[in-house]
């Protein structure tokens, strides 16, 4: 499977967290649960809405989890009826459109993402290779661009449940979220950057018969 490639030079760890953190006003020991994505019905977000709730029921340590999209699409209406419906306040900010992707990624704690069908999501690709732990729905490809490394992170689509039980399995476990966000940038650099898919590209020239 050949894909276009990632720019791993622009999306990488190490951004500043301060500035997406003073302009939404979250703390700075809060942990961000990030998803950037298209508000359709396919991409789930209303799955992520309902875990989030699902997470202010049980969550146990320290400053509850704030949960930011950045995306805009045909369900946002019916999301924000949801959110007012359930009194999530400023628990969960949808921002709309944003083009300022890797300053998102670097306040970032991880990246999720809860789709019905997927492909090869260029929203996921960027965010591991800016040094994300992945928490996304076990639909499509997103297996295959998490690799073996890294299945832990899958959870089943529509299940609100899982998808918040996964999420605090994250969030309570520093080294090992930092561990699968290396390896999500690792797993980014060797199969899905550019020069991955130059490589891919210049291995089927290659077999291609000369004529």
């Amino acid at each position: 499977m050949l894909t276009n490639g990632v720019d791993t030079e622009l999306y990488q760890p190490g951004g500043d967290p301060c500035p997406i953190r003073k302009e939404l006003g979250i703390a700075d020991d809060t942990p961000i649960i990030g998803s950037i994505g298209r508000l359709e019905p396919i991409k789930g977000y209303d799955v992520v809405v309902d875990a989030w709730l699902k997470l202010r029921e049980t969550w146990q340590r320290g400053p509850l989890p704030v949960l930011v999209v950045a995306g805009d699409g045909s369900a946002r209406a019916d999301l924000d009826a949801r959110l007012a419906a359930a009194n999530a306040g400023p628990g969960v900010r949808l921002l709309g459109w944003r083009s300022d992707m890797t300053a998102l990624h670097a306040a970032f704690s991880l990246f999720t993402m809860g789709s019905r069908s997927e492909g090869t999501s260029v929203s996921l690709l960027e965010a591991m290779s800016a040094g994300l732990c992945p928490v996304v729905t076990n639909v499509g490809g997103n297996a295959a661009v998490l690799g073996p490394a890294l299945q832990h992170r899958l959870v089943p689509p529509v299940n609100p449940d899982a998808l918040a039980a996964a999420w605090t399995d994250a969030l309570t476990n520093d080294a090992r979220r930092a561990a699968d966000a290396r390896a999500a940038r690792e797993r980014v650099l060797a199969e899905f950057s550019v020069g991955a898919m130059v490589r891919g590209y210049a291995a089927i020239y290659k077999e291609c018969p000369a004529r």
